[in-house]
């Protein structure tokens, strides 16, 4: 598998980060909107697989942590905080076999040093929300703990609703998924359309259509693939 340039994640994982951008970046703010990180007294548990925040406690699974040295430590390889064998490893390790299968190098890299990056705090979010994305979770959150290092886990829980398509925020969803994740705009809008249920296609004008359930989305193209135009509404056919 091939090494990425240090300073910045490889172009598979830009990918596979692309595809799932606007599906996950639209379910992390459902998830905070139904319980909001940070808020009020917060208590993580790793023994118990909980997070209380915000009054309400949720199940979570550790997927990695962020060390002050700017290291990025897959929960999968991180024997000392979850010991081999405990049931809290299995979400990340899903994410190992995922990484494997699809040879994305940064999920089955035990270590990624960050420290290179411009700004390594938005990069090991951006490693979180794309794991939340792979995995299906409902959410992600992230604490400081008391080494310094911070600790970032993913919410399974099925008392957090799921993110419904929303038509009129359409446009919006996908220029902030592309904010996070701007290399490829076409898997971006091919990502969060499927994951919604649509059929996608293109046709030879620069444009994608997407249907389903009787309502189409189309948008348009540029040379460069920025993304130009959003319509959607019901299908007249």
């Amino acid at each position: 598998m091939p090494m990425p340039v240090t300073s910045q994640f490889s172009q598979t994982f830009h990918q596979v980060g692309s595809y799932y951008a606007a599906s996950a970046w639209e379910q992390l703010k459902t998830y905070e909107e139904y319980q909001r990180p940070l808020a009020g007294r917060w208590y993580l548990d790793f023994e118990a697989s909980t997070w209380l925040s915000d009054g309400k406690t949720v199940h979570q699974a550790p997927i990695g942590s962020l060390g002050t040295d700017n290291s990025w430590l897959w929960a999968w390889a991180n024997n000392r905080t979850h010991p081999l064998g405990s049931e809290r490893r299995e979400l990340s390790l899903q994410l190992q076999r995922f990484g494997e299968k699809h040879e994305v190098y940064e999920f089955v890299e035990p270590r990624l040093e960050l420290d290179s990056f411009p700004a390594p705090i938005p990069a090991a979010e951006r490693l979180a929300l794309t794991a939340m994305g792979v995995l299906g979770a409902r959410g992600y959150a992230s604490v400081e703990m008391e080494t310094g290092a911070r600790a970032y886990f993913l919410i399974d829980d099925e008392t957090v609703p799921l993110a419904p398509f929303r038509r009129q925020v359409l446009s919006s969803v996908f220029h902030e998924a592309l904010g996070v994740f701007a290399s490829f705009p076409r898997l971006v809008a091919e990502g969060y359309l499927r994951l919604h249920g649509f059929e996608v296609w293109e046709d030879d004008q620069n444009c994608m259509h997407a249907r389903s359930e009787g309502y189409t989305v189309s948008i348009r193209f540029d040379d460069q693939d920025r993304v130009i135009a959003v319509s959607h509404g019901e299908d007249r056919d």
